[in-house]
């Protein structure tokens, strides 16, 4: 077996950074040192092969820019966790309710979801002053990102943006940078993106589209009249009546070729043309308000609100088939009537793997991390309650590591009785998990003789003669978490 890394042995999205330059070495080799570094002077002469040394050169920066795109790509070690209470019709529907900040569940779903999103839809805070922005303080070991973000019952506590911050602007962008990026990954070659935007940053947003997207695939700019009574500001000379919404395509000539067609989630459009669309909503839960209109009925987070109003489209579109047909809602065709109409909720949470808190010591060598992580893994992760947390860490392993969508089926795999094993089907995927504190010898024999299998354990069930055999038998198809 091949010498393990930190990265091996820690539960966490995919490092797009790593992916980029592994990508650049393999197309462009000669750009790279001996040592396997990349040499920013070939670098800078394939890109201007008769550069005279001129330092000026027209480009769009502000403060934080080179930070937020290395936390773009920066792997994630949250999770996603199923809340089925909130949930509706949940075992028929591919819909998907998330949440949670979107930059983190954005990553989340890069796994299992990347070029696999037709269209996205994104409407951001519009920077006016008032509204909030995120503080993206989540990078490994900085605790603030879950008091900021997490899983607390209040919701999620965010920063206004003043305009006396000297930085009001950059603040933004930052945030709209990073996340944009992400977006990027999860279209398909052919998708396209709209975003939604007020007159204060619409001008910094095209230029950031313009370097995310290509200028090139600029789809258009629509201008719509939000209202047509003039509000009372007396603050501006001109008031306000209007918003935009900015469309960028992935691959303008790939777009071309397919285009969107007709983009409707209120959920309606499908029952008009026998459609089979299927959506992820994200919404950050921010409190709604002490004594505000939504609290007084019982909603606390803006997220809260979002799932009730999608639940009574799914109710309305029910009635609505019921009463037209009924004959379609008696068994057993009550299946059939139900499906897709409705969504899965699920919740960003922090993994629940406690070697996600763990951060390697700058001052020591891989090796000697690597030995640190293990030591920690161990005092750790024998303290975990897998009888509590066996659903969570099955989600968290099947997005993270294995690249299953979140509409994924589990079922007993009985022919191996020793262990309780689970046989996990999703897509064109299949994988059989494992999550018994200690895995039987009779266990590791059944695989022996069925090396066709892909099985996953965790790495606490095994000892070195068990881990040792599993990965002489099984190969790649093997993985202890």
């Amino acid at each position: 077996m091949s010498s393990e890394t930190i990265k091996d042995l820690m539960p966490q999205t995919p490092d797009l950074n790593q992916e980029r330059v592994a990508k650049l070495k393999e197309l462009f080799p000669d750009l790279f040192t001996g040592e396997g570094k990349l040499d920013p002077r070939e670098l800078e002469r394939l890109i201007e092969p008769a550069s005279d040394g001129e330092t000026e050169r027209y480009e769009f920066r502000w403060f934080g820019k080179s930070r937020a795109k290395r936390e773009a790509f920066t792997p994630s070690r949250a999770t996603l966790v199923f809340d089925e209470a909130r949930s509706c019709n949940p075992q028929s529907a591919e819909n998907l309710i998330i949440e949670g900040e979107n930059l983190e569940v954005l990553k989340l779903l890069l796994c299992a979801y990347r070029e696999q999103i037709k269209c996205i839809y994104i409407d951001q805070p519009y920077n006016t002053g008032r509204d909030f922005v995120y503080r993206d303080n989540y990078a490994e070991g900085r605790k603030p990102y879950w008091e900021q973000t997490g899983v607390t019952e209040n919701g999620v506590r965010v920063d206004t943006n003043a305009d006396t911050d000297g930085r009001f602007h950059s603040n933004w962008m930052n945030m709209m940078y990073s996340r944009l990026l992400v977006a990027r990954q999860l279209l398909k070659p052919d998708g396209v993106i709209f975003i939604s935007m007020g007159d204060e940053e619409v001008h910094n947003l095209r230029r950031i589209c313009d370097e995310v997207f290509g200028g090139e695939n600029f789809e258009g700019h629509i201008h719509w009249r939000r209202r047509y009574n003039q509000p009372n500001d007396r603050t501006k000379m001109i008031a306000l009546v209007a918003e935009h919404i900015l469309s960028y395509s992935k691959n303008r000539e790939e777009y071309k070729k397919s285009g969107v067609g007709k983009i409707d989630l209120t959920g309606e459009l499908n029952e008009e043309d026998g459609g089979s669309r299927k959506y992820i909503l994200v919404q950050l839960p921010e409190l709604t308000g002490e004594q505000s209109e939504a609290d007084k009925a019982g909603y606390k987070k803006i997220s809260d609100i979002t799932i009730e109003r999608n639940k009574r489209v799914v109710e309305r579109l029910i009635a609505e088939k019921k009463g037209a047909r009924p004959p379609l809602f008696e068994k057993p065709y009550e299946a059939d009537a139900l499906k897709n109409r409705g969504f899965k909720v699920y919740r960003l949470e922090k993994s629940h793997f406690a070697r996600t808190d763990w951060s390697p010591d700058a001052t020591k060598t891989e090796a000697e991390n690597v030995r640190a992580l293990k030591q920690y893994i161990a005092d750790k992760e024998a303290q975990l309650d897998l009888s509590f947390d066996r659903d969570k860490l099955l989600t968290e392993i099947l997005l993270k590591q294995e690249g299953f969508t979140l509409n994924y089926t589990v079922a007993p795999y009985s022919c191996a009785t020793s262990n309780q094993i689970l046989r996990v089907t999703g897509d064109d995927k299949e994988a059989l998990v494992c999550l018994d504190s200690t895995l039987a010898p009779e266990t590791v024999a059944h695989f022996k003789t069925h090396t066709e299998l892909k099985f996953i354990c965790l790495e606490r069930a095994l000892n070195t003669t068990l881990k040792w055999n599993l990965h002489h038998f099984l190969g790649e198809k093997f993985k202890a978490l």
